[in-house]
């Protein structure tokens, strides 16, 4: 099966290592994958088109115009266009209370997928720095006010890809007490 994978990854491939980066390298064993990280499809007809990225992404909106077999990785965005999410042959939420409540409204095309690289994240001897860490891009969708609400009086840290479009969710981090950081490359 040729599969085609479009996200817009500025900075390449580098700065992607979870689960999903995981997942597509178990698919590569068997299938034909080809990568496109500035979110574009360029012309390729796949029998696969995977998209990852959120309702107004190049990404997404590339995968909208596909009338081919497509998946979407939701990485943001509203929920409510039932009818335009239906066109999708199948959508994966990064958490199961999406998933549910897009079941909830009627869609049945969609499931929960996305997981942690464990071979990068896992338990480790060293001393304790902070009580919490929250790693997730400063987005709305990332509900950084309500981490930051939660962890008043703890040593917390949260980190991700800044949107400068949205940096209230990072000055909410900071106002609240909580260590930030930009967006760490996953070495490998």
């Amino acid at each position: 099966m040729k599969i085609c994978f479009l996200v817009e990854l500025p900075y390449g491939k580098i700065q992607w290592a979870d689960g999903l980066d995981g997942a597509m390298q178990i698919l590569e064993k068997d299938h034909e994958v080809c990568y496109h990280l500035d979110g574009l499809r360029h012309g390729h007809k796949p029998d696969l088109l995977m998209c990852w990225g959120g309702t107004l992404s190049k990404t997404y909106l590339e995968g909208m115009d596909y009338s081919g077999e497509k998946a979407l990785f939701f990485a943001g965005g509203s929920r409510n266009n039932l009818e335009e999410l239906r066109q999708w042959d199948i959508i994966y939420f990064e958490n199961e209370i999406h998933t549910i409540e897009a079941q909830k409204m009627g869609l049945a095309n969609c499931m929960t997928a996305f997981g942690t690289n464990t071979q990068i994240f896992y338990p480790m001897k060293q001393p304790k720095m902070f009580d919490v860490i929250y790693p997730g891009a400063f987005g709305l969708w990332k509900r950084k006010d309500l981490f930051a609400q939660a962890v008043k009086g703890l040593k917390a840290l949260s980190l991700g890809n800044i949107q400068h479009h949205e940096m209230q969710c990072w000055d909410v981090c900071v106002e609240n007490g909580v260590a930030v950081a930009m967006d760490i490359p996953q070495w490998q």
